[in-house]
């Protein structure tokens, strides 16, 4: 009764706009949708086109707020007509549709097409997938075709992909016209099944290619694929010949036909934003055959922008001084240019008339200051330069040489107060600050001293100034920053007296702390753990296993973590997660205890281990040795993989023995996907 009821309401909708309209709004605020889509799922196989085709209609508002997982609800259908009927519905939602919901549509119409190709071997009158036409207004139902012409039994030769129990692949002539822009969601192994001139054929399709650039940014990979396979396959399609014209597809376009100047500079302006690889090399390209037929000349330059960098040292060469000159500001800009480059074009700025004597000339310059040789650095005094280190100049220079930086800070210290100099310069620049320098300053009245980037020779000596009276906080400690570089081992000693059981709060996350300095830390903190009175709370021992930073668990030995997390296994693996094992020498035992303790935690054995145990582990399943790697089950193993790749080193024992499993569960590395290989990480460094 319910789908009567909606299938009046959605007949009149058709028939008077205003109800139709009002009935729109009644459905986002009414359960009508979802019934609408209760009935699709309920009856799909029994339903006729026309009645499928109506009722879907009236499930679109709920199908888009819905999450994904409802698409798991259809019944397989081998009907090619009920087939037809939802994929057009589905190709029209395609923009709406969240990726996920995308990926479990297309794997219900695989299995879909797998089933009706299946049932069409058993059945020859019912095998042809006649997919809606093109031009269906979206206001009926693609109906069956009338052209007197039989369905055409499915073609028992086109391969299998071993996954059908009839032996037969999805893939026959009509899929790829009934999945339209679906087939994007299809992986490498999937694709690879799909012959071009299917393809060919979805240029036709009206809203085909607006759907593909739509895919450009979730899909970049399919994209290049399917344009690759367009440009190489489909010969003269209008459509296609548009593409380079305008649009985001034509960052995908690798076939550049000739042109003259105008159009060059055309297709520079079109290109600009893209940013995927080949796009990158068609605009250097471009740009090197524009240099070729035109001299470059101000508007040239300003038109290539960032690009302007793949002209060739010889181009370069060519282009008039006067023209640098007026362009040096928009050459700035670019942060491609190559050293060389930088050189050559300062060289040219310079001959034309440029002058460098001013912090404001340096900080005009952008990026190109790397072309300037030390002694044009030295005629800029030092009040300038440090002027232009406040406007800018610091950021430059960390690309810089060594020397230019040295050059910089040695002229600014020649002419400016010392103190003065050093509370203005930060990260690049004052890193090469002397030591000579530092003594000479008035370092007490050194304002956020704590936030600045030091060096460990100048944090050695800043940390005497700093702890020189011998009394500071916990808190106070936790702030030094980069000074915690320079904290001698004596010293810490010192203060994790001082701060007892909030030394873990003093060390905060440890980022600063060398390996020499996590021992010293981590011998500390074993001799306060183990010296914890007899009336230590659990709640007090929990809060200080919570305080300590991750590392600090390799240095503080087996019997300290026993007595802080006990039988804490959560607390215990939730700290290892963020632990980098390779702070440890290769050959520490340690790695050893920690990963038989986390082991122990989860369940006493590898082989008891399930995929969220391992998931758990965090990067101890680097240490997973051969033995280890065997006895874990596939589902556990296969948890471990995204883990394991992100590994910067392997047990010796294990790295055969993780490649054969690799293989044993992903397949040959011949059938990998691309997104397979990204995803391995450093196990691809295996054999």
């Amino acid at each position: 009764m319910r789908i009567v009821i909606l299938l009046h309401k959605l007949r009149c909708a058709k028939t008077d706009p205003e109800y139709g309209q009002a009935l729109g709004q009644c459905m986002d605020h009414s359960r009508v949708s979802q019934a609408a889509w209760e009935a699709v799922v309920a009856n799909l196989t029994k339903m006729c086109p026309w009645t499928l085709h109506t009722i879907l209609g009236g499930s679109k508002d709920y199908l888009l707020r819905a999450e994904a997982d409802v698409v798991e609800e259809l019944p397989t259908v081998s009907c090619p007509f009920q087939l037809g009927v939802m994929m057009h519905f589905f190709r029209g939602l395609y923009p709406e549709m969240g990726e996920e919901m995308r990926e479990k549509l297309f794997k219900w119409a695989k299995r879909s097409l797998r089933s009706s190709r299946c049932q069409a071997g058993k059945s020859p009158s019912n095998g042809g997938l006649r997919p809606p036409p093109s031009s269906n207004d979206g206001q009926s139902p693609p109906r069956p075709s009338n052209d007197g012409q039989s369905p055409q039994r499915p073609d028992m030769n086109e391969g299998s992909d071993g996954g059908s129990a009839c032996g037969l692949s999805w893939v026959n002539k009509d899929t790829v016209a009934l999945l339209g822009i679906f087939i994007m969601q299809a992986s490498n192994r999937d694709f690879a099944q799909v012959r071009a001139e299917q393809v060919c054929d979805l240029i036709e399709e009206s809203d085909f290619l607006a759907r593909l650039t739509e895919a450009a940014d979730d899909l970049p990979d399919r994209v290049k694929h399917v344009m690759d396979m367009l440009q190489t396959q489909c010969g003269d399609k209008a459509q296609l010949r548009n593409i380079s014209r305008s649009g985001p597809l034509a960052c995908y376009m690798s076939n550049m036909d000739s042109m003259d100047a105008a159009n060059m500079e055309k297709r520079l302006t079109k290109l600009r934003g893209c940013k995927n690889k080949d796009a990158m090399k068609n605009i250097a390209g471009l740009v090197r055959e524009l240099a070729k037929k035109k001299p470059v000349d101000r508007e040239m330059l300003r038109s290539m922008g960032a690009s302007a960098s793949a002209l060739t040292s010889r181009q370069i060469a060519n282009i008039s001084d006067g023209v640098i000159l007026d362009t040096i500001v928009e050459l700035g800009e670019g942060r491609e240019w190559s050293r060389g480059q930088s050189r050559d074009l300062v060289r040219k700025y310079l001959r034309g008339g440029g002058k460098v004597k001013s912090g404001s000339d340096l900080v005009q310059m952008g990026s190109l200051v790397r072309g300037l040789r030390s002694g044009t650095l030295r005629n800029v005094s030092g009040p300038e330069l440090l002027r232009a280190a406040r406007g800018g100049l610091e950021d430059e220079a960390q690309d810089m040489s060594p020397f230019q930086r040295g050059t910089i800070v040695g002229t600014i210290l020649a002419g400016v107060n010392t103190t003065d100099a050093i509370e203005s310069l930060s990260g690049s620049l004052l890193l090469v600050v002397p030591l000579s320098a530092l003594v000479a300053a008035d370092v007490g009245s050194l304002t956020n001293i704590t936030r600045k980037q030091w060096n460990v020779a100048q944090a050695l000596y800043l940390c005497t100034i700093v702890f020189n009276n011998g009394s500071m906080t916990h808190v106070e400690f936790s702030e030094l920053g980069a000074l915690t570089q320079g904290v001698t081992c004596k010293e810490l000693s010192n203060y994790a007296d001082q701060f007892g059981t909030q030394l873990g709060l003093a060390l905060g996350n440890a980022t600063w702390l060398s390996r020499n300095q996590l021992t010293c830390a981590g011998q500390k903190m074993r001799d306060i753990v183990m010296n914890l009175p007899a009336g230590t709370t659990a709640e007090e021992i929990r809060n200080l296993a919570e305080s300590l930073p991750s590392c600090l668990l390799l240095y503080i030995g087996e019997e300290a973590i026993a007595r802080l997390y006990g039988n804490d296994c959560p607390g215990f693996l939730s700290k290892m997660s963020d632990v980098k094992m390779e702070c440890l020498p290769r050959s520490s035992p340690v790695r050893g205890q920690l990963l038989e303790r986390a082991v122990g935690c989860l369940g006493d054995a590898m082989s008891t281990l399930d995929g969220a145990g391992v998931r758990s582990m965090g990067a101890l399943v680097c240490e997973f040795t051969g033995t280890n790697v065997t006895q874990l089950t596939d589902a556990a193993f296969n948890a471990s993989i995204p883990l394991l790749a992100k590994c910067r080193q392997f047990e010796a024992s294990a790295r055969s023995v993780l490649a054969t499993r690799l293989v044993q569960t992903l397949g040959p590395a011949s059938q990998w996907s691309v997104d397979t290989v990204r995803s391995l990480g450093s196990l691809l460094t295996l054999r």
